[in-house]
């Protein structure tokens, strides 16, 4: 009797370890599951990467349409999408060659180092190494301007080509036409000047050629330019003696300056410098581009022969002006006013 009760309580002993193992493991199995759900990680939204590129793209779109009014490019423009390119500046070439054959004019390319001789005046160099400052005509203002094979630079004028028929036009009748950037606007200038001045200012003018600054600046879209055809000369005898002596009969008289003291003076044979008495005998009056400026040439020889060969100085000029709506005013290419009594 005692064995049998030793062993039932072997056996209830047996139960009750074998229901807390049960228990024991459970925690165990959940523990588990548990650890495996905080490891998952969430995978990352693709929605950022996909903004990125689009985010890109709208800067360099707003980048090219940004250009510095100083002249400089972006960085996408440095990498190869220049305002200007050696394409263009062929395009410019054929085209300007083209113009000037329509006006019976023939015309040569010029850079830095490789100068045209504009009566003593060696262009670009002259302009861009600073001897001589480069003003616009119509405001009176400098222009800071710089050479580019690209239009890109750092000054506000970029200039990309220079075209004269100096080479092989008359004297008095000499072109020099600067093809320039502003920022992203095109602009042609034109020069004639032949006479120097104190301020070593060479003065320029928006050319009126119509053609030529719609062709630079087609070239400059990359668009073919038009090249105007040649019309047929109108058959009319230019009496260039009778022009002379209108304007003499029209403008002859003394002209003073703004401070009322007499500069020059006009009559049928000569133009008379006021101040040191000397005369020049008018040889012939011309007109030309821009419209109303005046060439006053002078005879060398009668000069020479009155005041010695060595009071010509180096390069003789004729003298320049411009004519206004007032028949008794003149005005140099400075801008200043000589008003007739």
């Amino acid at each position: 009797m005692k064995k049998l009760g030793k062993l039932c309580s072997v056996i209830m002993l047996l139960m009750v370890l074998g229901g807390c193992q049960a228990k024991e493991k459970q925690p165990l199995t959940d523990e588990v599951t548990i650890n495996s759900t905080t490891v998952k990680k969430k995978a990352p939204s693709n929605s950022n990467k996909k903004a990125k590129p689009q985010a890109k793209k709208d800067n360099q779109a707003q980048n090219k349409q940004e250009r510095k009014q100083d002249g400089s490019c972006s960085s996408e423009d440095k990498q190869g999408e220049n305002l200007w390119n050696s394409e263009k500046a062929a395009a410019l070439e054929s085209f300007v060659i083209k113009w000037g054959e329509t006006l019976d004019q023939t015309y040569q390319s010029y850079a830095p180092k490789r100068n045209v001789d504009l009566y003593g005046l060696y262009l670009p160099d002259a302009v861009l190494d600073n001897n001589s400052h480069m003003v616009l005509s119509e405001n009176k203002q400098p222009v800071d301007i710089e050479w580019s094979s690209t239009g890109c630079g750092q000054k506000p004028y970029q200039l990309v080509a220079v075209y004269s028929d100096a080479a092989s036009q008359p004297y008095l009748k000499q072109h020099v036409y600067f093809f320039v950037l502003e920022g992203q606007t095109p602009h042609v200038f034109l020069t004639q000047q032949n006479q120097g001045n104190p301020e070593n200012n060479l003065y320029f003018s928006e050319t009126q050629n119509e053609a030529l600054k719609n062709g630079f600046a087609s070239i400059l879209r990359g668009e073919e330019p038009v090249v105007p055809v040649k019309e047929a000369a109108p058959q009319v005898s230019h009496d260039y003696n009778q022009i002379t002596a209108n304007f003499i009969q029209q403008r002859a008289g003394t002209y003073y300056d703004e401070n009322n003291q007499p500069v020059f003076k006009l009559d049928e044979t000569y133009f008379t410098h006021v101040q040191s008495g000397k005369k020049y005998k008018i040889a012939g009056i011309t007109d030309s581009e821009p419209q109303g400026m005046l060439t006053i040439a002078w005879d060398i020889d009668d000069f020479a022969a009155r005041y010695g060969q060595e009071n010509l100085g180096p390069g003789p000029q004729p003298f320049m002006y411009v004519m206004t709506d007032n028949p008794d005013v003149l005005e140099s290419q400075r801008g200043d006013s000589y008003t007739r009594r």
